[in-house]
């Protein structure tokens, strides 16, 4: 940038009217006092959850809060972003030592931040989930991370982490800080562009203020005709559908917000199914329904076996407006949950793992391919292995790691492992006169 250049620069002004202190923070009053309470457990030395997590829309003020609660409680500031690589090695060399060392500003603390926590599985990122979760577990520092989908952060993280959810501001909310601005910077506004401004940005403050900013370049007056600011284009949740098929009436309103929705049918239709008895009650209203998921099923079956796509729309008509029309008087649905697999896949990972493993293990075995020994083998060696020495010498024979041992044996694991080893010891101080079965090529299916 030359001279010239710097005399002219205008920065954003998002950023120039940050605010400095909570109370400046904009909206979501129940969520700064959790950000606050939970700063002065730090101060106490007693935090229940050393990080906190703060998630939702973008320019809802996650990031604006975090900041605004470091000046607040005087506390010095580190910040990394989703630009930086967060692999383990990484966060070894940045996060753990900021967390775990005293400041040396003479500040009480050090608080750092985390943005963009729900984009955390990329290669760049590889290694960096499991150090973000030790480095908390370890922190002597208070930790907060960002993120915009809540669902897309790692569980391992999301579960020792205090949740702060940010929603979208209100239309009051958003103008009364442009009014503000506009204050600031002499410019005279009628209330209705500024209205305006407020409406088109669906809760987004910095995207309100930003377009406040290109609409006031080269002028100090800014009329309602003057504003031509289209609705703000932005990533419509699946919250918003469910919330259209179990309280809505309009077919057209929903197909259009699902057009904005970053979802497959194949995972929209696991979402309404594990709502629907949560918001309908009646009898031949889950009738109806489930008929009608049923339906749309049927035509993603057809999707996945045939790869005709043109068939999605039918399924996507069914399952949306399928079931809101399904529904005969009003209902107040309770808050909406997530499908219960998503949940049950994540506790079951580890589990799959050892299982898989296991299989391909049995399936070089008896030559057959690792799903055939996942299916039929493994539920065979289960049975098998109640006999105790044939447990022993089938974790040799395999060389089974203890989590595939303990999948096969159960409760039975630890004890057979010492056992095992006792009679290996054992074997080790005979005599080298006294014979042995060789064991070791032998086949325990031959011995």
């Amino acid at each position: 940038m030359d001279i010239m250049e710097a005399e002219t620069y205008e920065p954003h002004w998002a950023e120039k009217y940050r605010p400095r202190t909570l109370n400046e923070v904009a909206g979501n009053k129940k969520t700064k006092e959790l950000l606050l309470k939970w700063a002065r457990e730090w101060d106490a030395g007693r935090p229940n959850k050393k990080a906190v997590l703060c998630y939702g829309k973008p320019g809802t003020g996650k990031t604006s809060a975090i900041i605004a609660l470091a000046n607040d409680m005087n506390w010095e500031i580190i910040e990394l972003n989703a630009s930086d690589k967060r692999t383990a090695e990484k966060i070894e060399k940045t996060v753990v030592p900021a967390s775990t060392l005293s400041t040396l500003t003479g500040l009480r603390r050090r608080l750092i931040l985390l943005d963009e926590a729900d984009n955390l599985h990329g290669i760049e990122d590889r290694g960096g989930v499991g150090a973000i979760a030790r480095a908390i577990k370890n922190t002597g520092q208070p930790i907060a991370l960002t993120a915009n989908d809540v669902y897309a952060v790692p569980m391992t993280i999301k579960n020792i982490c205090l949740l702060a959810q940010f929603k979208a501001l209100r239309v009051n909310e958003i103008l009364k800080v442009l009014k503000r601005i506009c204050e600031k910077e002499g410019i005279k506004a009628d209330e209705l562009a500024l209205m305006k401004i407020a409406q088109s940005a669906s809760g987004d403050l910095r995207g309100a203020i930003n377009d406040l900013q290109a609409l006031a370049e080269g002028r100090n007056v800014i009329r309602e005709e003057d504003v031509v600011v289209a609705d703000r284009e932005h990533r419509k949740t699946i919250f918003e559908i469910l919330s259209l098929v179990f309280k809505g009436s309009s077919l057209k309103e929903i197909m259009e917000t699902y057009n904005t929705v970053d979802k497959t049918p194949e995972e929209v239709i696991h979402w309404i199914d594990e709502n629907i008895p949560l918001c309908y009650k009646e009898s031949s209203t889950l009738y109806e329904a489930y008929k009608m998921l049923s339906r749309a099923d049927l035509f993603l079956g057809r999707v996945k076996k045939r790869q005709m796509y043109s068939m999605w729309k039918y399924a996507i008509v069914l399952m949306l407006g399928g079931v809101m029309s399904a529904r005969t008087s009003d209902v107040k649905p309770p808050k909406f949950s997530p499908p219960s697999y998503l949940s049950a896949m994540g506790r079951t990972k580890t589990l799959r793992s050892v299982r898989d493993s296991l299989a391909k293990k049995a399936g070089r075995l008896f030559h057959v391919s690792s799903s055939y020994a996942k299916m039929e083998i493994l539920p065979f060696l289960k049975m098998l292995t109640e006999d105790e020495e044939f447990a022993i010498r089938l974790r040799t024979e395999l060389e089974l790691t203890d989590s595939e041992f303990e999948y096969l044996v159960g409760d039975k694991a630890s004890k057979l492992s010492s056992k095992s080893y006792s009679k290996s010891n054992n074997h080790e101080h005979q005599k080298e006169d006294k014979k042995e079965p060789n064991y070791k090529n032998t086949s325990v299916f031959e011995y």
